[in-house]
């Protein structure tokens, strides 16, 4: 979904926390790596890093990066990008 497509009231979210947004973006984009292994391993990611995972569920721009990171895995290691 682009930040285009959400309704107002997300969007005027978005640009009020833009200045937090850009610390978190770095902190949480630094952190998919390891969620994205541990997230194919099977393991509880939103348990393990609620932080990353909250932000993913609010952030486009790192919900991007993410999705562009598990379909790279995905492709390294052969597996079906059904299962994403």
């Amino acid at each position: 979904m682009t930040v285009n497509a959400l309704p107002f009231h997300q969007r005027l979210a978005l640009q009020l926390r833009r200045p937090y947004m850009t610390v978190a973006c770095g902190l949480c984009q630094a952190q998919l790596p390891v969620f994205i292994t541990d997230e194919l391993a099977g393991l509880a990611v939103d348990e393990l890093y609620p932080q990353t995972a909250d932000h993913l569920d609010i952030c486009p721009d790192c919900l991007t990066e993410y999705t562009e990171l598990v379909q790279m895995a995905y492709a390294a290691f052969g597996l079906d990008e059904e299962l994403i």
